[in-house]
């Protein structure tokens, strides 16, 4: 799985989460100052990540995703320990 593909699949659940209200968002950007995600958004966000790849995420790893890079290294951590 290549980083970038995932960053893209990533930012396409981040704006599926604020239902279209965000546009481009860059992999540092932080989500809830730069982005607007509230947390009822992180739960959607989280939940698609989840379903998509198979995984669970705590409410600590939750916590911890500030930004899509944090996203994506979680996912890739879930992933190899699969």
């Amino acid at each position: 799985m290549k980083r970038e593909d995932l960053l893209q699949q990533m930012s396409d659940f981040l704006k599926e989460a604020m239902m279209g209200r965000v546009g481009e968002v860059k992999p540092e950007d932080d989500l809830a100052s730069d982005v607007g995600l509230d947390s009822m958004g992180a739960v959607e966000f989280v939940g698609m990540v989840e379903d998509e790849f198979g995984i669970s995420v705590n409410t600590d790893e939750l916590s911890s995703i500030k930004t899509l890079n944090h996203a994506v290294d979680l996912v890739l951590e879930k992933v190899k320990d699969l």
